[in-house]
Protein backbone atom coordinates (compact mmCIF):
# COMPACT_ATOMS: atom_id res chain seq x y z
CA UNK A 1 0.00 0.00 0.00
CA UNK A 2 2.78 2.44 0.93
CA UNK A 3 4.54 1.72 -2.36
CA UNK A 4 1.33 2.31 -4.31
CA UNK A 5 0.82 5.67 -2.59
CA UNK A 6 4.43 6.63 -3.21
CA UNK A 7 4.25 5.75 -6.90
CA UNK A 8 1.08 7.76 -7.36
CA UNK A 9 2.40 10.69 -5.34
CA UNK A 10 5.48 11.03 -7.49
CA UNK A 11 3.51 10.98 -10.72
CA UNK A 12 3.82 7.28 -11.59
CA UNK A 13 0.22 6.30 -10.86
CA UNK A 14 -2.65 5.99 -13.33
CA UNK A 15 -4.32 9.11 -14.64
CA UNK A 16 -7.62 7.97 -13.09
CA UNK A 17 -6.14 8.47 -9.61
CA UNK A 18 -5.09 12.10 -10.14
CA UNK A 19 -8.39 13.70 -9.21
CA UNK A 20 -8.55 11.66 -6.00
CA UNK A 21 -4.94 12.61 -5.28
CA UNK A 22 -5.77 16.30 -5.74
CA UNK A 23 -8.66 16.06 -3.29
CA UNK A 24 -6.49 14.14 -0.83
CA UNK A 25 -3.79 16.79 -1.12
CA UNK A 26 -6.15 19.68 -0.35
CA UNK A 27 -7.97 17.79 2.39
CA UNK A 28 -4.78 16.72 4.16
CA UNK A 29 -3.30 20.23 3.86
CA UNK A 30 -6.43 21.84 5.35
CA UNK A 31 -6.74 19.25 8.11
CA UNK A 32 -3.11 19.53 9.22
CA UNK A 33 -3.30 23.33 9.04
CA UNK A 34 -6.24 23.25 11.45
CA UNK A 35 -4.20 21.06 13.78
CA UNK A 36 -1.22 23.42 13.66
CA UNK A 37 -3.45 26.41 14.41
CA UNK A 38 -5.69 25.13 17.18
CA UNK A 39 -4.57 21.72 18.49
CA UNK A 40 -3.14 21.46 22.04
CA UNK A 41 0.66 21.35 22.23
CA UNK A 42 0.96 17.52 22.42
CA UNK A 43 -1.26 17.16 19.36
CA UNK A 44 0.67 19.96 17.69
CA UNK A 45 3.78 17.80 17.64
CA UNK A 46 1.71 14.92 16.29
CA UNK A 47 0.36 17.17 13.53
CA UNK A 48 3.90 18.11 12.52
CA UNK A 49 4.99 14.48 12.32
CA UNK A 50 1.85 13.45 10.42
CA UNK A 51 2.15 16.24 7.89
CA UNK A 52 5.82 15.47 7.32
CA UNK A 53 4.77 11.98 6.25
CA UNK A 54 1.99 13.39 4.07
CA UNK A 55 4.38 15.89 2.41
CA UNK A 56 6.77 13.06 1.57
CA UNK A 57 3.94 11.07 -0.04
CA UNK A 58 2.17 13.99 -1.74
CA UNK A 59 4.76 16.55 -2.86
CA UNK A 60 2.17 19.27 -3.59
CA UNK A 61 0.70 19.03 -0.09
CA UNK A 62 3.50 21.14 1.38
CA UNK A 63 3.28 24.14 -1.00
CA UNK A 64 -0.53 24.05 -0.95
CA UNK A 65 -0.61 23.98 2.85
CA UNK A 66 1.79 26.94 2.98
CA UNK A 67 -0.47 28.97 0.69
CA UNK A 68 -3.61 28.07 2.64
CA UNK A 69 -1.88 29.12 5.86
CA UNK A 70 -0.94 32.63 4.70
CA UNK A 71 -4.04 34.43 6.06
CA UNK A 72 -3.28 32.84 9.44
CA UNK A 73 0.37 33.95 9.50
CA UNK A 74 -0.31 36.58 12.23
CA UNK A 75 -1.16 33.73 14.62
CA UNK A 76 1.86 32.23 16.42
CA UNK A 77 2.11 29.00 18.42
CA UNK A 78 4.48 28.40 21.33
CA UNK A 79 5.73 24.87 21.96
CA UNK A 80 6.34 25.10 25.72
CA UNK A 81 3.39 27.16 26.81
CA UNK A 82 2.80 30.95 26.82
CA UNK A 83 5.99 32.93 27.29
CA UNK A 84 8.27 29.91 26.88
CA UNK A 85 10.02 28.47 23.86
CA UNK A 86 9.99 29.57 20.25
CA UNK A 87 6.87 31.22 18.83
CA UNK A 88 6.26 30.14 15.24
CA UNK A 89 3.38 30.61 12.86
CA UNK A 90 1.81 27.70 11.02
CA UNK A 91 3.28 29.17 7.83
CA UNK A 92 6.82 28.89 9.18
CA UNK A 93 6.29 25.31 10.34
CA UNK A 94 4.85 24.32 6.98
CA UNK A 95 7.71 26.00 5.11
CA UNK A 96 10.16 23.93 7.14
CA UNK A 97 8.31 20.71 6.30
CA UNK A 98 8.11 21.63 2.61
CA UNK A 99 11.86 22.34 2.45
CA UNK A 100 12.50 19.02 4.21
CA UNK A 101 10.30 17.17 1.71
CA UNK A 102 12.16 18.77 -1.20
CA UNK A 103 15.51 17.81 0.34
CA UNK A 104 14.41 14.20 0.80
CA UNK A 105 13.16 14.09 -2.78
CA UNK A 106 16.55 15.27 -4.04
CA UNK A 107 18.66 12.78 -2.09
CA UNK A 108 16.46 9.68 -2.03
CA UNK A 109 17.03 6.89 -4.59
CA UNK A 110 14.28 6.42 -7.16
CA UNK A 111 13.39 2.76 -7.80
CA UNK A 112 11.53 1.87 -10.98
CA UNK A 113 10.82 -1.50 -12.52
CA UNK A 114 11.94 -1.83 -16.13
CA UNK A 115 11.03 -5.29 -17.38
CA UNK A 116 12.15 -7.96 -14.91
CA UNK A 117 14.73 -5.72 -13.23
CA UNK A 118 14.67 -2.73 -10.90
CA UNK A 119 16.55 0.37 -11.95
CA UNK A 120 17.85 2.53 -9.10
CA UNK A 121 19.04 6.08 -9.71
CA UNK A 122 19.25 9.35 -7.82
CA UNK A 123 16.92 12.30 -8.28
CA UNK A 124 19.81 14.70 -7.78
CA UNK A 125 20.56 15.23 -11.47
CA UNK A 126 16.93 15.78 -12.43
CA UNK A 127 16.51 18.15 -9.47
CA UNK A 128 19.51 20.21 -10.55
CA UNK A 129 18.19 20.23 -14.11
CA UNK A 130 14.76 21.42 -12.94
CA UNK A 131 16.29 24.16 -10.81
CA UNK A 132 18.52 25.36 -13.64
CA UNK A 133 15.65 25.42 -16.12
CA UNK A 134 13.41 27.27 -13.65
CA UNK A 135 16.04 29.92 -12.96
CA UNK A 136 16.25 30.30 -16.74
CA UNK A 137 19.63 31.98 -16.83
CA UNK A 138 22.56 32.72 -14.60
CA UNK A 139 21.51 36.33 -14.00
CA UNK A 140 18.35 35.22 -12.13
CA UNK A 141 20.42 32.98 -9.89
CA UNK A 142 22.79 35.90 -9.28
CA UNK A 143 19.81 38.13 -8.47
CA UNK A 144 18.51 35.67 -5.87
CA UNK A 145 22.01 35.27 -4.41
CA UNK A 146 22.58 39.05 -4.18
CA UNK A 147 19.17 39.44 -2.52
CA UNK A 148 20.24 36.93 0.14
CA UNK A 149 23.60 38.64 0.58
CA UNK A 150 21.91 42.02 0.96
CA UNK A 151 19.76 40.58 3.73
CA UNK A 152 22.86 39.26 5.49
CA UNK A 153 24.66 42.59 5.07
CA UNK A 154 21.71 44.44 6.62
CA UNK A 155 22.45 42.64 9.88
CA UNK A 156 25.84 44.36 10.07
CA UNK A 157 24.41 47.90 9.97
CA UNK A 158 21.38 47.29 12.16
CA UNK A 159 20.97 49.17 15.44
CA UNK A 160 18.56 46.44 16.53
CA UNK A 161 20.29 43.18 15.45
CA UNK A 162 17.75 40.92 17.15
CA UNK A 163 14.81 42.43 15.27
CA UNK A 164 16.78 42.40 12.01
CA UNK A 165 17.75 38.75 12.43
CA UNK A 166 14.09 37.85 12.99
CA UNK A 167 13.06 39.69 9.83
CA UNK A 168 15.95 38.16 7.87
CA UNK A 169 14.73 34.68 8.76
CA UNK A 170 11.07 35.46 8.22
CA UNK A 171 11.18 37.62 5.08
CA UNK A 172 14.35 36.58 3.26
CA UNK A 173 15.64 33.11 4.14
CA UNK A 174 12.36 31.22 4.55
CA UNK A 175 10.62 32.62 1.42
CA UNK A 176 13.69 32.04 -0.77
CA UNK A 177 14.09 28.51 0.62
CA UNK A 178 10.41 27.90 -0.15
CA UNK A 179 10.95 29.18 -3.71
CA UNK A 180 13.70 26.61 -4.27
CA UNK A 181 11.61 23.85 -2.65
CA UNK A 182 8.54 24.59 -4.80
CA UNK A 183 10.66 24.59 -7.97
CA UNK A 184 12.09 21.21 -6.99
CA UNK A 185 8.76 19.66 -5.96
CA UNK A 186 6.62 20.82 -8.88
CA UNK A 187 6.84 18.62 -11.96
CA UNK A 188 8.19 20.21 -15.11
CA UNK A 189 7.00 19.67 -18.66
CA UNK A 190 3.38 18.98 -19.59
CA UNK A 191 2.32 18.06 -16.07
CA UNK A 192 3.46 21.43 -14.69
CA UNK A 193 0.24 23.20 -15.70
CA UNK A 194 -1.90 20.98 -13.51
CA UNK A 195 0.34 21.45 -10.46
CA UNK A 196 0.62 25.23 -10.67
CA UNK A 197 -3.12 25.45 -11.28
CA UNK A 198 -3.66 23.70 -7.95
CA UNK A 199 -1.41 26.30 -6.29
CA UNK A 200 -3.47 29.05 -7.91
CA UNK A 201 -6.61 27.41 -6.57
CA UNK A 202 -5.06 27.39 -3.09
CA UNK A 203 -4.48 31.16 -3.30
CA UNK A 204 -8.11 31.72 -4.33
CA UNK A 205 -9.35 29.57 -1.43
CA UNK A 206 -7.04 31.35 1.03
CA UNK A 207 -8.34 34.74 -0.07
CA UNK A 208 -11.97 33.63 0.17
CA UNK A 209 -11.40 32.09 3.62
CA UNK A 210 -9.98 35.23 5.21
CA UNK A 211 -12.66 37.28 3.41
CA UNK A 212 -15.38 35.19 5.04
CA UNK A 213 -13.76 35.86 8.42
CA UNK A 214 -13.85 39.60 7.69
CA UNK A 215 -17.45 39.50 6.46
CA UNK A 216 -18.47 37.67 9.64
CA UNK A 217 -16.73 40.38 11.68
CA UNK A 218 -18.72 43.06 9.86
CA UNK A 219 -22.08 41.31 10.33
CA UNK A 220 -21.38 40.46 13.99
CA UNK A 221 -19.77 43.82 14.75
CA UNK A 222 -16.63 42.26 16.29
CA UNK A 223 -12.92 43.03 15.83
CA UNK A 224 -13.65 46.04 13.63
CA UNK A 225 -11.53 49.18 13.22
CA UNK A 226 -13.47 52.43 13.49
CA UNK A 227 -11.76 55.25 11.60
CA UNK A 228 -12.96 58.47 9.99
CA UNK A 229 -16.62 57.57 10.16
CA UNK A 230 -16.49 54.00 8.79
CA UNK A 231 -16.23 50.44 10.15
CA UNK A 232 -13.32 48.54 8.60
CA UNK A 233 -12.82 44.77 8.61
CA UNK A 234 -9.34 43.31 9.12
CA UNK A 235 -9.68 39.53 9.33
CA UNK A 236 -6.89 38.17 11.53
CA UNK A 237 -4.53 41.04 10.71
CA UNK A 238 -3.69 43.99 12.89
CA UNK A 239 -4.78 46.48 10.23
CA UNK A 240 -7.45 46.53 7.49
CA UNK A 241 -4.72 47.66 5.09
CA UNK A 242 -2.90 44.35 5.64
CA UNK A 243 -6.04 42.44 4.67
CA UNK A 244 -6.32 44.67 1.61
CA UNK A 245 -2.70 43.94 0.69
CA UNK A 246 -3.29 40.19 0.75
CA UNK A 247 -6.56 40.40 -1.20
CA UNK A 248 -4.72 42.53 -3.75
CA UNK A 249 -2.94 39.31 -4.70
CA UNK A 250 -5.69 36.73 -4.39
CA UNK A 251 -8.64 38.59 -5.91
CA UNK A 252 -7.05 39.28 -9.35
CA UNK A 253 -5.75 35.71 -9.39
CA UNK A 254 -9.27 34.40 -8.71
CA UNK A 255 -10.69 36.69 -11.40
CA UNK A 256 -8.05 35.56 -13.89
CA UNK A 257 -8.92 31.92 -13.24
CA UNK A 258 -12.62 32.75 -13.61
CA UNK A 259 -12.25 34.60 -16.93
CA UNK A 260 -9.09 33.30 -18.55
CA UNK A 261 -10.63 30.38 -20.50
CA UNK A 262 -13.03 32.56 -22.48
CA UNK A 263 -16.00 31.29 -20.47
CA UNK A 264 -16.95 32.32 -16.95
CA UNK A 265 -15.98 29.69 -14.37
CA UNK A 266 -18.59 30.19 -11.66
CA UNK A 267 -16.51 28.46 -9.00
CA UNK A 268 -13.72 31.02 -9.17
CA UNK A 269 -16.19 33.82 -9.89
CA UNK A 270 -17.89 33.03 -6.58
CA UNK A 271 -14.57 33.09 -4.74
CA UNK A 272 -13.71 36.41 -6.41
CA UNK A 273 -17.09 37.90 -5.43
CA UNK A 274 -16.54 37.01 -1.75
CA UNK A 275 -13.11 38.64 -1.84
CA UNK A 276 -14.47 41.68 -3.65
CA UNK A 277 -17.06 42.32 -0.93
CA UNK A 278 -14.37 41.98 1.74
CA UNK A 279 -11.89 44.32 0.09
CA UNK A 280 -14.60 47.00 -0.21
CA UNK A 281 -15.20 46.77 3.53
CA UNK A 282 -11.51 47.20 4.32
CA UNK A 283 -11.89 50.80 3.07
CA UNK A 284 -8.26 50.56 1.97
CA UNK A 285 -7.84 53.17 -0.76
CA UNK A 286 -4.50 51.68 -1.81
CA UNK A 287 -6.13 48.26 -2.28
CA UNK A 288 -8.97 49.78 -4.29
CA UNK A 289 -6.61 51.65 -6.61
CA UNK A 290 -4.38 48.61 -7.03
CA UNK A 291 -7.35 46.42 -7.92
CA UNK A 292 -8.69 48.95 -10.43
CA UNK A 293 -5.29 48.87 -12.16
CA UNK A 294 -5.27 45.06 -12.01
CA UNK A 295 -8.73 44.71 -13.54
CA UNK A 296 -7.89 47.20 -16.29
CA UNK A 297 -4.90 45.01 -17.20
CA UNK A 298 -7.01 41.83 -17.02
CA UNK A 299 -9.62 43.42 -19.28
CA UNK A 300 -6.94 44.50 -21.75
CA UNK A 301 -5.65 40.91 -21.86
CA UNK A 302 -9.16 39.74 -22.75
CA UNK A 303 -9.38 42.21 -25.65
CA UNK A 304 -10.21 45.80 -26.49
CA UNK A 305 -13.96 45.24 -26.21
CA UNK A 306 -13.65 44.03 -22.63
CA UNK A 307 -11.36 46.95 -21.78
CA UNK A 308 -13.83 49.48 -23.24
CA UNK A 309 -16.67 47.94 -21.23
CA UNK A 310 -14.69 48.07 -17.99
CA UNK A 311 -13.66 51.69 -18.57
CA UNK A 312 -17.31 52.56 -19.16
CA UNK A 313 -18.36 50.78 -15.97
CA UNK A 314 -15.65 52.59 -14.00
CA UNK A 315 -16.73 55.98 -15.30
CA UNK A 316 -20.37 55.23 -14.48
CA UNK A 317 -19.33 54.03 -11.03
CA UNK A 318 -17.37 57.21 -10.36
CA UNK A 319 -20.37 59.37 -11.33
CA UNK A 320 -22.75 57.35 -9.15
CA UNK A 321 -20.35 57.19 -6.18
CA UNK A 322 -19.43 60.89 -6.21
CA UNK A 323 -22.15 61.91 -3.67
CA UNK A 324 -21.10 59.03 -1.38
CA UNK A 325 -17.46 60.12 -1.50
CA UNK A 326 -18.43 63.63 -0.52
CA UNK A 327 -20.50 62.44 2.45
CA UNK A 328 -18.06 59.87 3.94
CA UNK A 329 -15.17 61.50 5.76
CA UNK A 330 -12.61 58.77 5.03
CA UNK A 331 -13.32 58.81 1.29
CA UNK A 332 -13.29 62.60 1.17
CA UNK A 333 -9.90 62.76 2.91
CA UNK A 334 -8.44 60.40 0.30
CA UNK A 335 -8.83 63.23 -2.23
CA UNK A 336 -6.80 65.73 -0.20
CA UNK A 337 -3.01 66.00 0.15
CA UNK A 338 -3.24 68.64 2.86
CA UNK A 339 -4.84 66.56 5.61
CA UNK A 340 -5.44 63.02 6.79
CA UNK A 341 -3.45 59.94 5.77
CA UNK A 342 -2.21 61.40 2.48
CA UNK A 343 -0.58 64.35 4.24
CA UNK A 344 1.08 61.98 6.72
CA UNK A 345 2.42 59.75 3.90
CA UNK A 346 4.13 62.76 2.33
CA UNK A 347 5.84 63.55 5.64
CA UNK A 348 6.93 59.92 6.10
CA UNK A 349 8.40 59.83 2.59
CA UNK A 350 10.39 62.99 3.38
CA UNK A 351 11.77 61.29 6.48
CA UNK A 352 12.62 58.15 4.52
CA UNK A 353 14.49 60.17 1.88
CA UNK A 354 16.44 61.86 4.65
CA UNK A 355 17.48 58.42 5.94
CA UNK A 356 18.56 57.42 2.43
CA UNK A 357 20.65 60.57 2.11
CA UNK A 358 22.47 59.61 5.31
CA UNK A 359 22.75 55.88 4.43
CA UNK A 360 22.65 55.68 0.61
CA UNK A 361 24.55 52.41 0.14
CA UNK A 362 23.90 50.23 3.17
CA UNK A 363 20.46 51.42 4.21
CA UNK A 364 19.53 51.14 7.88
CA UNK A 365 18.86 47.40 8.18
CA UNK A 366 15.81 45.18 8.30
CA UNK A 367 13.03 46.26 10.67
CA UNK A 368 14.91 49.36 11.83
CA UNK A 369 12.70 52.07 10.37
CA UNK A 370 10.71 52.62 13.56
CA UNK A 371 13.84 53.18 15.67
CA UNK A 372 15.37 55.66 13.22
CA UNK A 373 12.08 57.43 12.56
CA UNK A 374 10.91 57.80 16.15
CA UNK A 375 14.14 57.77 18.19
CA UNK A 376 16.81 59.33 15.97
CA UNK A 377 15.19 62.59 14.97
CA UNK A 378 13.92 61.76 11.47
CA UNK A 379 10.23 62.24 12.26
CA UNK A 380 9.02 65.68 11.17
CA UNK A 381 7.20 67.75 13.82
CA UNK A 382 4.07 67.85 11.65
CA UNK A 383 3.88 64.02 11.69
CA UNK A 384 3.51 63.80 15.48
CA UNK A 385 0.09 62.08 15.29
CA UNK A 386 1.62 58.70 14.29
CA UNK A 387 5.12 58.30 15.74
CA UNK A 388 5.15 54.48 15.72
CA UNK A 389 5.43 53.74 12.02
CA UNK A 390 7.46 50.64 11.16
CA UNK A 391 7.88 51.19 7.40
CA UNK A 392 7.96 54.12 4.93
CA UNK A 393 4.78 53.17 3.03
CA UNK A 394 6.54 52.77 -0.30
CA UNK A 395 8.08 49.62 -1.80
CA UNK A 396 11.14 51.32 -3.30
CA UNK A 397 11.95 53.28 -0.13
CA UNK A 398 11.34 50.18 2.00
CA UNK A 399 13.67 47.99 -0.08
CA UNK A 400 16.40 50.64 -0.16
CA UNK A 401 16.32 51.28 3.57
CA UNK A 402 15.92 47.63 4.62
CA UNK A 403 18.34 45.90 2.23
CA UNK A 404 20.53 48.72 0.94
CA UNK A 405 21.18 49.66 -2.66
CA UNK A 406 22.27 46.12 -3.59
CA UNK A 407 19.02 44.65 -2.29
CA UNK A 408 16.97 47.23 -4.19
CA UNK A 409 18.82 46.52 -7.44
CA UNK A 410 18.58 42.73 -7.01
CA UNK A 411 14.85 42.81 -6.23
CA UNK A 412 14.18 45.21 -9.12
CA UNK A 413 16.03 42.92 -11.52
CA UNK A 414 14.05 39.90 -10.35
CA UNK A 415 10.84 41.88 -10.83
CA UNK A 416 11.89 42.75 -14.40
CA UNK A 417 12.63 39.10 -15.24
CA UNK A 418 9.38 38.09 -13.54
CA UNK A 419 7.43 40.56 -15.66
CA UNK A 420 9.17 39.61 -18.91
CA UNK A 421 8.40 35.92 -18.32
CA UNK A 422 4.73 36.70 -17.65
CA UNK A 423 4.49 38.91 -20.75
CA UNK A 424 5.88 36.12 -22.95
CA UNK A 425 3.36 33.59 -21.61
CA UNK A 426 0.26 35.80 -21.75
CA UNK A 427 -1.04 34.19 -24.97
CA UNK A 428 -0.20 30.57 -24.17
CA UNK A 429 -1.97 27.85 -26.15
CA UNK A 430 -3.39 26.17 -23.04
CA UNK A 431 -6.46 28.01 -21.78
CA UNK A 432 -5.84 26.78 -18.22
CA UNK A 433 -2.29 28.10 -18.19
CA UNK A 434 -3.38 31.33 -19.87
CA UNK A 435 -5.99 31.85 -17.14
CA UNK A 436 -3.38 31.33 -14.44
CA UNK A 437 -0.84 33.64 -16.11
CA UNK A 438 -3.46 36.38 -16.50
CA UNK A 439 -4.33 36.05 -12.82
CA UNK A 440 -0.69 36.29 -11.76
CA UNK A 441 -0.24 39.35 -13.98
CA UNK A 442 -3.25 41.03 -12.36
CA UNK A 443 -2.04 40.16 -8.86
CA UNK A 444 1.43 41.54 -9.64
CA UNK A 445 0.01 44.81 -10.98
CA UNK A 446 -2.22 45.28 -7.94
CA UNK A 447 0.64 44.56 -5.55
CA UNK A 448 3.01 46.98 -7.27
CA UNK A 449 0.45 49.80 -7.51
CA UNK A 450 -0.60 49.40 -3.88
CA UNK A 451 3.10 49.22 -3.01
CA UNK A 452 3.52 52.82 -4.11
CA UNK A 453 1.69 53.92 -0.94
CA UNK A 454 2.04 51.00 1.46
CA UNK A 455 4.07 47.96 2.46
CA UNK A 456 4.25 45.52 -0.44
CA UNK A 457 6.86 42.92 0.53
CA UNK A 458 8.04 43.11 4.15
CA UNK A 459 5.22 41.11 5.71
CA UNK A 460 5.32 37.30 6.01
CA UNK A 461 2.30 36.60 3.82
CA UNK A 462 3.40 39.08 1.13
CA UNK A 463 7.00 37.81 1.01
CA UNK A 464 5.87 34.19 0.69
CA UNK A 465 3.27 35.14 -1.94
CA UNK A 466 5.93 36.88 -4.02
CA UNK A 467 8.33 33.94 -4.01
CA UNK A 468 5.64 31.30 -4.60
CA UNK A 469 4.40 33.42 -7.52
CA UNK A 470 7.97 33.62 -8.79
CA UNK A 471 8.21 29.82 -8.53
CA UNK A 472 4.96 29.39 -10.49
CA UNK A 473 6.22 31.66 -13.26
CA UNK A 474 9.65 29.98 -13.27
CA UNK A 475 8.18 26.49 -13.60
CA UNK A 476 5.69 27.51 -16.29
CA UNK A 477 8.40 29.31 -18.23
CA UNK A 478 10.78 26.36 -18.02
CA UNK A 479 8.04 23.93 -19.01
CA UNK A 480 7.00 26.06 -21.98
CA UNK A 481 10.57 26.25 -23.24
CA UNK A 482 10.93 22.46 -23.03
CA UNK A 483 7.63 21.62 -24.67
CA UNK A 484 8.44 20.64 -28.22
CA UNK A 485 4.89 20.40 -29.56
CA UNK A 486 2.02 22.84 -29.02
CA UNK A 487 -0.59 21.99 -26.43
CA UNK A 488 -4.14 21.72 -27.67
CA UNK A 489 -6.33 24.15 -25.73
CA UNK A 490 -8.47 22.23 -23.24
CA UNK A 491 -12.16 22.73 -22.86
CA UNK A 492 -13.43 25.41 -20.51
CA UNK A 493 -14.48 22.77 -17.97
CA UNK A 494 -11.20 20.86 -18.10
CA UNK A 495 -9.69 22.11 -14.88
CA UNK A 496 -8.52 19.74 -12.16
CA UNK A 497 -11.52 17.98 -10.74
CA UNK A 498 -13.55 18.35 -13.94
CA UNK A 499 -12.85 14.88 -15.31
CA UNK A 500 -10.67 13.20 -17.91
CA UNK A 501 -10.75 16.21 -20.27
CA UNK A 502 -7.94 17.76 -18.24
CA UNK A 503 -5.71 14.69 -18.28
CA UNK A 504 -4.55 15.09 -21.84
CA UNK A 505 -3.09 18.49 -20.96
CA UNK A 506 -1.42 17.67 -17.64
Amino acid sequence: MFRALRLRSWGQGSTASKELQDLATFFSAALILAGLLWAPVPLLFGSLVLFTAVALLLPLAGPIAVVLSLPFSPLNRTFLGPGHGAALSATEMLIGITVLAATVWVVRPDCRRVGPTRVVHSNRQSAIRNLRSALGSRDIAIGVFVFLLAGMASLLVSVRPRESLHEFRLLVVEPVALYVAVVLLLPHGRSACRSVFLLGTAFALAGATISLVGLYQYVAGVNLITAEGVYRIRGLYGSPNNLGLFLDRTLPLSAGLALGTGRLDWRFAGLALIQGLAVILTFSAGAWIGLVAAFLVLAALQGRRHLARLVGLLLAGIIIAAPLVASVERLRLRLSLAEGTNELRLRVWQSALAMIRDHPVTGIGLDNFLYYYRDRGYMLPSAWREPNLSHPHNLVLDLWLSLGLAGLVAFSWLLVRYGVALFRMRHHHSSAQRALVHGVIGASVAGLVHGLVDNSYFLPDLAVTFWVGFAIVSVLGASASHTRSPITPPAADSYPGAGPAWEGHA
